[in-house]
């Protein structure tokens, strides 16, 4: 029943949410998936385009209304198109903005919409972190005798903390070398690089947990 209730207009601007605002809806825990929702059905502002003659000559100084009038008095051609534009200009700066009328909707119909933002919320977050993934993959790739480098430095220190370091940066060398077709290449590099220490038993049981190949002692 709830669902069918007909929420407020929705706020022009709604999209942009002031500070406040946002403060608010983090204190009540409202989905951002309903706030985008919302938004879609927010309008922008928009400036009046009515002329509106009799709030512009209070603009015009008292001499040039005087001025006008007794123009005015005398039928001078063209007086009215003067009078117009000289308005005009003069109110070019002074437009209003006017809020448009909100728009009703429904709570059920923002409740379906909301549910349809969520997906699509959720899969660019996906998209997101895969491409973020890749671009780290790519910069191991770029930089892999780097990586090599510190696994050494790692893993000479004979530490639990520095065998740690070494089978976490071997798993994203190899992340790397699965990404982009390079697996080969990898295994042949990680035989020779690990047959001087086979001997750290430790280290070698820290590997083959993770399903690394080992070469024959």
């Amino acid at each position: 029943e709830e669902e069918e209730i007909s929420v407020p207009p929705v706020p022009h601007t709604f999209g942009t949410l002031s500070e406040a605002q946002e403060a608010l809806a983090e204190l009540l825990q409202v989905p951002e998936e309903l706030l985008v929702a919302a938004a879609r059905h927010s309008k922008a502002s928009v400036s009046s385009t009515v002329d509106d003659f009799a709030a512009w000559v209070k603009l015009l100084p008292p001499d040039r209304q005087n001025d006008y009038l007794v123009r005015l008095a005398h039928n001078e051609p063209g007086l009215s198109r003067l009078f117009v534009k000289e308005l005009r200009e003069l109110s070019q700066d002074k437009t209003t903005a006017m809020p448009p009328t909100g728009e009703h909707v429904t709570y059920a119909r923002l409740l379906a919409e909301s549910k349809a933002v969520k997906v699509q919320l959720e899969r660019e977050q996906r998209e997101q972190e895969q491409a973020a993934r890749l671009r780290h993959l790519q910069d191991i790739r770029d930089q892999q005798d780097d990586y090599w480098h510190q696994v050494d430095l790692a893993v000479m220190r004979g530490t639990g903390t520095g065998y740690d370091e070494a089978l976490r940066l071997l798993i994203e060398l190899r992340e790397a070398a699965d990404q982009f077709k390079e697996m080969q290449e990898f295994q042949g590099r990680f035989r020779a690089w690990v047959q001087p220490h086979l001997r750290r038993p430790a280290f070698i049981k820290r590997l083959q947990d993770r399903k690394f190949t080992l070469p024959e002692a």
